[in-house]
């Protein structure tokens, strides 16, 4: 289906002189001119091969021509036949960047996907930021090597790496790094460098030591009671082994009234033997008062003025087959509504000889 193009210029014809045999038109030119025409002219569409709306909506058609109006009508059943991302995609503005079309099924509709933190999109690509301490990101896991070595900070360390890690890294005195829990005995011997000690551990040496101790850290006052009691401090000391000897020490100051002087004693969880414990007191107005017992169940009595006094109190004895634990009581020797103190930094020591 071409344009008709004349094959003889009659018009040049005219302007040639009579007699030339090249100015004479015969039947068969015109014939040519005819021919070329009438198969032109069978060739070309005409407005019978103008499509119908019919035919335009159906589609099927592949010879009837579509015009503007018919194009349209064919446009709205299309779209109607075909509603979904397309007719999103047609609805969408122009989002001024890069997108991505996604169908939301939540929602029935085609919607642009927003990048997030981490991607980006850089012409057809689509990539991954790489993370950092202030930026979400894409990290390569760091290798054992890289983890024990610790001065990568771009690589990210897994829970195997790690454990391999403290694994591998033991604490020194001069290292962080991981170390065993000293056992009891281990603690109790002292020789261990690689292991480390617990409150617990340590607390428990403490009583099984050789010397134990203990500090008043505050003023304790009584008055109108004779009745001994512990001491709210100086009680409680436990001796490590049973059937050994200890010695004692007891320094405290003490102020009471003239009129109650002031008694006190040692108690043991379990009776020992061989006591000899002298008891020493000293002030400034009565000067000193001496005292001696060799049984436990004995008992001191001072004198008392009302200044402060200090007792020394030294002796030694020895712990029944069961260590126990020894505790000062005191209180006053005469009931008297005065005050009866012993004052803070008061102590009580006992250590053991055999």
């Amino acid at each position: 289906m071409s344009d008709y193009t004349k094959t003889t210029n009659f018009t040049a014809k005219d302007n040639l002189t009579t007699g030339n045999a090249l100015k004479v038109i015969k039947g068969s030119y015109f014939d040519t001119e005819f021919d070329n025409i009438a198969t032109h002219i069978a060739t070309k569409y005409d407005s019978g091969n103008l499509a119908s709306q019919a035919e335009a909506e159906a589609g099927t058609n592949n010879v009837a021509l579509m015009t503007p109006l018919r194009t349209e009508q064919w446009s709205a059943v299309w779209a109607a036949e075909n509603s979904g991302v397309i007719g999103d995609l047609h609805a969408l503005a122009d989002p001024g960047g890069d997108r991505l079309m996604f169908w939301d099924d939540s929602a029935k509709v085609g919607k642009f996907l927003t990048i997030g933190n981490a991607l980006g999109i850089s012409g057809t690509t689509i990539g991954s930021d790489v993370a950092t301490t202030s930026a979400d990101g894409v990290a390569e896991l760091a290798t054992d090597a890289e983890v024990n070595t610790g001065s990568d900070t771009v690589r990210i360390v897994t829970p195997a790496s790690l454990v391999q890690c403290t694994n591998l890294l033991q604490a020194t005195a001069t290292q962080r790094g991981a170390a065993e829990i000293a056992t009891q005995a281990e603690v109790d011997t002292g020789t261990d460098t690689a292991r480390y000690v617990t409150p617990e551990t340590l607390a428990g040496t403490l009583i099984g030591a050789e010397t134990a101790k203990v500090l008043k850290t505050s003023d304790e006052t009584i008055d109108t009671d004779t009745t001994l009691s512990d001491d709210a401090a100086l009680a409680g000391l436990i001796m490590a082994t049973g059937s050994s000897h200890y010695y004692i020490e007891c320094i405290f100051r003490m102020t009471s009234v003239a009129a109650a002087d002031f008694k006190f004693r040692f108690v043991w969880s379990e009776t020992p033997t061989e006591v000899a414990i002298q008891s020493v007191s000293c002030n400034t107005t009565a000067g000193h008062n001496v005292d001696a017992i060799d049984l436990p169940t004995g008992q001191f009595v001072h004198d008392t003025n009302g200044a402060d006094s200090i007792m020394s109190v030294t002796g030694t004895f020895k712990t029944g087959a069961t260590p126990g634990t020894i505790t000062l009581q005191w209180a006053q020797n005469i009931s008297d509504g005065g005050n009866t103190t012993v004052h803070a930094g008061s102590f009580m020591r006992i250590t053991k000889l055999t």
